[in-house]
């Protein structure tokens, strides 16, 4: 068997089944349906995201903490589901829009629309300190071993 060069169509298709299998997803039948489940994960991560944005909540004062936990918990995600699981995929998704606070900006407006919209993203609220307990246990559940 040559281990050089990219992974064969019948090894991506292979390790495709063996994730959703091991994700509890149903394997899709066909190129829609296939396409439906990509689209699903990636839609649902910006719509999470929208809808934490519109409950108050205090943001971290420290960027550079931010950044570097969100960077640490991809990685831990990505190690523990791989990079073609609905939970990293959905994990990426739904940070995806933060993005634009940290790399440089095409305009001076915010692209994002709970980023955009004043009074969406409003101040307020939950603690940072509760958004890092509640983010810490749902990434213990992510991560544990089943």
């Amino acid at each position: 068997m040559e281990k050089a060069g990219k992974p064969t169509v019948r090894q991506v298709y292979a390790l495709a089944a063996a994730l959703c299998e091991r994700m509890g997803e149903e394997f899709p039948e066909s190129r829609a349906a296939a396409s439906e489940l990509i689209e699903r994960l990636r839609t649902l991560g910006p719509v999470l995201h929208a809808l934490g944005d519109a409950i108050p909540h205090r943001d971290i004062p420290s960027r550079k903490f931010e950044v570097g936990s969100g960077v640490a918990c991809a990685l831990a995600l990505l190690a523990r589901h791989g990079p073609l699981s609905p939970v990293t995929i959905g994990a990426l998704a739904a940070s995806v829009p933060d993005l634009e606070h940290v790399l440089p900006r095409i305009s001076d407006r915010e692209i994002f629309p709970s980023h955009r919209f004043r009074g969406w993203h409003r101040e307020g609220g939950v603690p940072a300190w509760a958004q890092l307990v509640a983010a810490g246990a749902i990434l213990a559940l992510l991560l544990r071993r089943e």
